[in-house]
């Protein structure tokens, strides 16, 4: 048991820790007590009459006292192991409670820490983590970690219990407790290498959870693609193995627990044997401290081998344990920094001046300078890869700059709670967002349904057209749409996007092609109603058409991270040979 670990639960379970030890010791003295006071009481009724007479001044009694136990009859020696008997039980079911309470607890509090992590963690950290060990570790790796905890509980309890007993043996015979002693210290030497090879197989059954997550997230994301191209197999081979590897060590571990168990009763037996040897051997004779030496000798190496057992269990769990701290460290040191700063206001303008952003060594935009009028219309165009959806992860506050600054009015957005600047904006991604819940809970995101919100939620669903596929459910609002929206066609999952933040009291929208999986009839319609809220809402939309943005106040067009011309349709469509380059190539498709 290093000390590492138990510095590391110290500090999530705190005090607790210390008190579960303290029982496990008070439990081992009351149980040496009781044990103690039934063998002098065994000895008093198979010795002579004449023996009997003084046994109580004398044998184990004379050591008792050295405790501060004194006895002056039999009774006493009775009564008193009974009550320690009763007080251990009684104390060993608080210290049981006491290990529940741990574990459950820790559980929960590092399911919170890690989901509180995750929040925080910046945008740019996450894309580079792998989704997949992710989910690992905040479902299969916690639980691991709890098996962990419970093991290192009980195995430093044991531990700790067979450390007290064999002080207290060495106060009744220091012979016998020599002997215990160094079988106590050749077992756990031989131990040492069980202890290695436990860790290895933990290693191999947490990097195998990791990689079967991270491909079985790949398979669910790439359902279609893999089902139609028939690549499925490929896939279903690679993580057939993953799932080989892990349930091969996992039976390794659980055959060498077995064995431990098997063998428990049997080493016992055989030191018991050896030590009754080696100790008639120099003595001659077997006295009443001997024999109580040798009954906590059985609690010494029983608790000695409970603790192997224990700690070899949580050998096997460790890697789960530091994959999960080792997580919480990684979305710690990628957190995203959110000083407390003023409320977000915006009454004028959102500039971008001379943004630039460098990602991986690669110049992404170069000098953006933009303008974004309250309650205008602005158009975002360019070709596929110009950098159009960078520069609105730039504005929305995901990904900071490189050089440069974004000002709403003449404050900069870094002077704004980041959570209450980002609380203002809507964002509606090409590849929509559909929780598996209702069609109502999708628009609102679990509000409260009363009926102010139910008249948000129904004006939001008329604008994005979707009160008549509502009306065609039989649950109507509370229709389950499904994972990812399987119900729902690509062009409905987009409405659902934009009622979703058309429900939300923003001020500014963003629409990334938002239109892109729309047919031209739904598109014209959402387009009506989305000019009809001019005036009303600042909306930034990048445009994968261009007739979504034929009404917009002001377009800018990038090429290659640099924004080459700006202007209304009509003087694009005269002035900016890019724009109309982009006519034309949308015209042949």
């Amino acid at each position: 048991m290093k000390l590492y670990y138990f510095k590391l639960f110290y500090r999530l379970l705190g005090v607790n820790l210390i008190f579960t030890l303290l029982l496990s010791i008070m439990v081992s003295i009351l149980d040496s007590i009781g044990i103690g006071f039934f063998i002098s009481i065994a000895q008093y009724i198979f010795d002579t009459p004449a023996s009997q007479t003084s046994y109580v001044n004398n044998s184990i009694t004379h050591s008792l006292s050295r405790m501060g136990i004194q006895i002056d009859s039999v009774r006493q020696l009775f009564i008193i192991g009974l009550v320690a008997f009763i007080v251990k039980s009684i104390l060993f079911y608080f210290l049981q409670i006491l290990h529940a309470k741990n574990t459950t607890g820790m559980i929960r509090d590092q399911r919170i820490t890690l989901i509180t992590k995750l929040e925080r963690v910046s945008y740019i950290a996450f894309t580079d983590m792998d989704f997949g060990r992710i989910h690992n570790v905040c479902t299969t790796e916690i639980t691991k970690m709890n098996n962990a905890l419970r093991y290192f509980l009980a195995g430093s309890q044991y531990l700790t219990m067979a450390i007290v007993y064999l002080l207290i043996s060495f106060t009744v015979n220091y012979q016998i407790s020599l002997i215990i002693l160094i079988f106590a210290a050749i077992f756990l030497l031989f131990y040492s290498p069980v202890k290695k090879y436990f860790s290895r197989l933990s290693d191999k059954v947490s990097l195998a959870g990791n990689n079967y997550n991270s491909l079985l997230t790949q398979i669910l994301n790439n359902f279609k693609y893999l089902k139609a191209t028939n690549s499925f197999p490929i896939l279903s081979e690679k993580i057939k193995k993953y799932i080989d590897d892990a349930e091969t060590s996992n039976f390794n571990i659980l055959k060498g627990s077995t064995l431990s168990g098997s063998l428990r009763e049997p080493i016992l037996l055989i030191l018991l044997s050896l030590i009754l040897i080696i100790y008639s051997a120099i003595n001659h004779t077997i006295s009443l401290l001997a024999l109580l030496s040798l009954a906590l000798f059985y609690r010494t190496l029983n608790f000695i081998i409970l603790a192997q057992n224990n700690l070899q269990q949580f050998n096997s769990y460790k890697a789960s344990l530091e994959n999960v701290l080792q997580l919480e460290s990684e979305l710690e040191q990628n957190k995203e920094l959110d000083l407390a700063g003023k409320v977000f206001t915006f009454s004028q303008n959102f500039h971008l001046q001379k943004i630039s952003l460098k990602l991986k060594d690669k110049l992404i935009l170069n000098d953006i300078n933009l303008n974004v009028p309250k309650n205008k219309t602005i158009g975002i165009v360019g070709q596929s890869g110009a950098g159009k959806t960078t520069l609105i992860n730039v504005l929305n506050g995901l990904i900071p700059p490189t050089t440069g600054k974004l000002r709403i009015d003449d404050t900069e957005v870094s002077s704004f709670s980041l959570s209450n600047f980002r609380s203002q904006i809507g964002y509606v991604s090409q590849d929509p967002v559909i929780f598996n819940d209702s069609l109502f809970n999708n628009v609102t995101l679990w509000a409260e349904k009363n009926r102010e919100n139910l008249k948000k939620f129904q004006n939001a669903i008329y604008i994005a057209l979707l009160d008549q596929l509502m009306r065609s459910y039989p649950m109507k609002e509370d229709t389950i749409l499904g994972e990812k929206g399987v119900i729902l066609s690509g062009g409905q999952k987009q409405r659902v996007a934009i009622a979703r933040e058309l429900y939300k009291n923003v001020e500014i929208i963003i629409l990334d092609e938002a239109t892109s999986s729309l047919d031209s009839n739904t598109e014209n319609q959402i387009k009506e109603n989305i000019d009809a809220l001019q005036g009303t809402y600042t909306l930034i939309i990048i445009a994968h058409r261009l007739s979504t943005i034929k009404n917009a106040n002001h377009i800018y067009v990038v090429e290659n991270g640099t924004v080459v011309a700006g202007g209304n349709y009509t003087e694009l469509l005269a002035n900016s040979p890019e724009f109309r380059k982009l006519i034309h190539q949308q015209r042949e498709q």
